[in-house]
């Protein structure tokens, strides 16, 4: 491995994020060379392979502009998200939440699961309503410099495009078209989330029988990098 420049390597976003770009962009992007996109960014491919990694504000705004220079999609983000609701990228959990878990639970409940990813901006439901679900983002700044926070200020687009194609993935595997996904921009420190989705008219198994639980660990598979292994990288 190269040699490991530590100023990028404080704990606020996990490496395990990144699993979702490398696959879009190998699947859509194949002549891209990953590791010269990482190196560009200031780290070696190897350690962000590594799922117990972690990254700071500075290369991700890095490696963002890195990969912007070259994908030339205002939606990019956006597309990335999305695809992260893939059976090769959440593995058995996708089945779970397509074929046995409700709408309106996984949004009750997927907002919960950032903390494990990053540790500069929080996720927290603000609103449940019937068909409505409103989940407030914002910034952390305690401990951060500065320059930290300009730098995560000018991210938070991205982020919020990545969590909108996200939640909206969701609805698209269990080919719920009438979903509706959008934010809302307070500040340049704190957005809303807005879902809206249809009611479903029967009961499912989850909501019976089924704990939230079995979410959670079920997408420890995940978290924990297990299925990172399956996922194609162009080095």
């Amino acid at each position: 491995m190269d040699s490991i420049n530590y100023n990028l390597t404080k704990q606020h976003f996990s490496t395990k994020i990144y699993i979702s770009y490398f696959n879009f962009l190998s699947t859509n992007y194949p002549s891209i060379n990953l590791s010269e996109l990482c190196l560009k960014a200031g780290l070696p491919i190897d350690y962000i392979k590594n799922n117990d990694g972690w990254v700071s504000i500075e290369f991700n705004y890095k490696f963002m502009n890195a990969i912007k220079e070259i994908v030339h999609d205002p939606n990019f983000e956006y597309k990335v998200g999305a695809s992260s609701f893939s059976k090769e990228i959440m593995g058995s959990v996708y089945y779970l939440m397509k074929n046995v878990m409700s709408i309106a639970g996984v949004y009750d409940n997927l907002w919960k699961l950032t903390k494990y990813f990053n540790k500069v901006v929080t996720y927290k439901s603000i609103e449940k309503t019937r068909g409505k679900r409103v989940i407030e983002v914002q910034i952390i700044e305690n401990g951060l410099t500065e320059e930290e926070i300009y730098l995560l200020k000018m991210s938070m687009d991205g982020i919020i495009h990545n969590s909108i194609g996200f939640y909206s993935g969701f609805s698209k595997a269990k080919n719920i078209d009438s979903t509706s996904v959008y934010s809302i921009k307070h500040s340049e420190t704190k957005y809303h989330i807005v879902i809206k989705f249809p009611l479903e008219s029967f009961v499912y198994l989850s909501q019976i029988i089924l704990p939230i639980g079995i979410f959670i660990a079920s997408f420890n598979f995940y978290i924990y990098g297990v299925l990172s292994d399956s996922v194609y990288m162009k080095c």
